[in-house]
């Protein structure tokens, strides 16, 4: 979850077929979250900016760079993630 407009992507989560979800907390109690989108994490870095921090192991992506969500992609990582 974030509370900028970006999610950082790493470097060394990458060739695992991971898809990146990014979703923000809702202020002020952050009990909500809305959800941005989804994006395949290896093209999350294609398309991310290095991060200030971390150039050469981090970029990050903005939330206008995200696919809207996919619900069956969803349901099946927390199901193969979760039972």
């Amino acid at each position: 979850m974030r509370t900028g407009e970006t999610a950082a992507v790493r470097r060394r989560d990458l060739g695992k077929g991971l898809v990146l979800f990014v979703a923000k907390a809702i202020m002020p109690e952050l009990r909500q979250v809305e959800i941005w989108g989804q994006i395949d994490y290896d093209k999350a870095w294609a398309v991310g900016k290095p991060a200030y921090y971390s150039p050469d192991d981090t970029r990050l992506v903005h939330r206008n760079q995200l696919n809207e969500l996919d619900w069956p992609l969803l349901e099946e990582h927390c199901r193969d993630e979760f039972g």
